[in-house]
């Protein structure tokens, strides 16, 4: 048998940085965003609504990631692909 291959996880301390990173540019650039950090299967680990935010960006951030990983690249490259 061959050696078994490493998955890496996002643990939730990981997931924690991510978005206190991303919460930062969001600041920096006065964006109103909802954080959403995803693991390899796209099921949810973290989310965070700064202040502000409206309500149906939640969905729409997590639907994001979920592309995200279903498509291994960024959604924005699909939405500028079309």
């Amino acid at each position: 048998m061959g050696a078994a291959r490493r998955q890496k996880v996002i643990t939730l301390a990981v997931a924690k940085k991510l978005a206190a990173a991303a919460e930062e540019e969001a600041g920096q650039n006065k964006w109103n965003v909802v954080i959403v950090i995803v693991d390899d299967g796209g099921n949810l680990l973290y989310l965070q609504r700064l202040d502000e935010t409206q309500l149906g960006s939640i969905e729409v951030a997590i639907q994001k990631a979920q592309t995200a990983v279903n498509f291994k690249r960024p959604s924005k490259a699909l939405e500028d692909a079309w």
